[in-house]
């Protein structure tokens, strides 16, 4: 059990990759699959270990990575406010993810 959602460029209207929740997995720490347009899974963007703790104390800062074979990790740090929603995001120089799925 599982949601798909798929990822558009609203500009061009282009598909440009799906993200896939891994249910089980999800409940302890979020978990993704990252597909791409014909639905092969590429990578994965994961929540750091102290998910489960999160869970009972929601004000506690997330941190995601995007696990990609063979490349430096992306990493998206949220930053603590109680007012917006702040993250900083970290892609390393010359990564070829494409931003769009990045920002999705």
């Amino acid at each position: 059990m599982s949601a798909t959602y798929d990822v558009f460029d609203l500009t061009t209207s282009e598909h440009i990759g799906s993200v896939q929740r891994k249910f089980l997995k999800s409940i302890v720490k979020d978990s993704w699959k990252l597909l791409d347009v014909n639905g092969n899974q590429y990578g994965e963007l994961v929540e750091d270990s102290i998910a489960i703790l999160r869970r009972f104390i929601p004000f506690i800062p997330a941190k995601f990575h995007f696990a990609i074979p063979g490349h430096d990790g992306i990493t998206i740090h949220q930053q603590f406010n109680p007012f917006i929603k702040k993250s900083l995001l970290t892609i390393p120089p010359g990564h070829p993810m494409d931003r769009r799925m990045v920002a999705a």
